[in-house]
């Protein structure tokens, strides 16, 4: 039973329930009357002439419920019957922020505990006594659900203050029964305070790519590239990309990408971090899938960070779920077919479909090298395919070590 709260039911017969008696503490005995002894655990609870009692404030546990004839004098018959029950009493508890909580961005990060309930990933199926998950409302309007055992974001809040509200539901998002389960804390937004909005315009259905893009709106924070590391400055830093709860990089930019990512569903979420990578501002994330199947580039060569000595090097590709074919056979786009672009320092240098290519002709001095898998008529995929941007010294002429 999911609830500190139960109803017993009961008939009774052979015996007349004197409600009056009992009503006015009439005590006098009676031969064949009187009225009904609830008991929990063995101790008598209270005394009914009703056929049906709720007894209320159970603790979590196996509990023995009993009910006993007892004549108008209170004197029990030893005619009686018991269930055992084992009760279920599910909590939620927002243990913080504490209610009242000024925060310093648009979203409150709620640290939660949980007893007498398992959360469950079967969200949408069929309810499941003492499993679900929560739902987050704000000022009482559901904003979304999560299965996360330990916390939940309230995101993109207005300036002002708000009730922020967790309730346990079943899978199938109904609430729990007798009465909702909830905890509510109260958070007040500063008219200033810093905010990111992830676009989620594009993750409606699932991506054909391995290459997610990112795209953030910030209000009242600096993106600061050239100060990445450095000493704290309030209200400038950068973003700290997360993918399945799993730090990825970071990006000084509105527009970035997540490059490999698997097949399957995926929670993809930005934090803004100050300088020195502090956290602790706003926060928002979203949920979006990868297609099974979906191409994806490796630039296997040079690594990142590499020093280069030559002015001429090969860059090596691995494509996956792609076939790579001369384009000069043939233009017509074919799904799942076509070839790489190189690209350096954000121009399109060349293009190849070796999966080997000689780059030569670069200035010595730092560069970036990026590949993008395109149709047979050069064009982007519909859902484009990049490989990671990586960065290469070329000091031409340094002798090899």
């Amino acid at each position: 039973m999911c609830s500190s709260d139960l109803t017993l039911e009961w008939q009774v017969s052979g015996f007349t329930i004197d409600a009056d008696a009992l009503a006015n503490g009439d005590t006098t005995p009676v031969a064949g009357r009187g009225h009904v002894h609830v008991q929990v655990d063995g101790t008598y609870y209270d005394a009914t002439a009703e056929e049906s009692y709720t007894i209320t404030g159970l603790s979590s546990g196996v509990h023995t419920l009993s009910v006993e004839l007892a004549g108008n004098d209170h004197v029990e018959s030893g005619v009686s019957d018991s269930v055992d029950m084992t009760i279920y009493v599910p909590t939620v508890a927002i243990t913080s922020p504490a209610s009242g909580t000024t925060l310093d961005g648009c979203s409150a990060e709620l640290a939660l505990t949980f007893s007498d309930f398992a959360i469950s990933q079967d969200v949408g199926g069929a309810a499941v006594v003492g499993e679900g998950h929560w739902h987050i409302l704000v000022d009482g309007v559901y904003q979304d659900y999560g299965t996360d055992t330990s916390r939940a974001i309230a995101t993109n809040l207005s300036a002002g203050t708000h009730d922020v509200t967790v309730e346990l539901v079943s899978s199938d998002h109904t609430s729990l029964t007798p009465n909702p389960v909830t905890s509510t804390v109260s958070v007040t937004v500063p008219s200033d305070a810093s905010c990111i909005t992830i676009d989620q315009s594009g993750y409606g259905d699932a991506l054909n790519s391995a290459s997610v893009p990112v795209d953030a709106a910030v209000a009242n924070f600096t993106l600061d590239p050239d100060n990445v590391g450095g000493s704290a400055s309030a209200g400038e830093g950068h973003i700290h990309l997360y993918l399945d709860g799993v730090y990825v990089d970071y990006t000084a930019a509105a527009s970035s990408w997540l490059y490999h990512v698997a097949e399957g569903d995926h929670v993809l979420e930005t934090r803004l971090a100050d300088n020195d990578h502090t956290e602790g501002y706003a926060i928002d994330y979203a949920r979006f899938s990868v297609a099974a199947g979906r191409p994806d580039i490796t630039l296997d060569s040079p690594l990142d960070g590499e020093v280069v000595t030559s002015d001429s090097f090969y860059v090596t590709s691995t494509a996956e779920n792609f076939s790579l074919v001369d384009p000069s056979s043939s233009s017509t786009n074919v799904d799942g077919e076509g070839h790489y672009h190189i690209y350096v320092d954000g121009v399109y240098l060349t293009y190849d479909y070796t999966g080997s290519t000689i780059v030569s002709g670069l200035n010595s001095g730092d560069h970036t090298l990026q590949l993008e898998l395109v149709n047979n008529d050069h064009t982007s995929l519909a859902d484009p395919v990049w490989s990671e941007e990586i960065t290469v010294t070329l000091e031409i002429g340094r002798a090899h070590v």
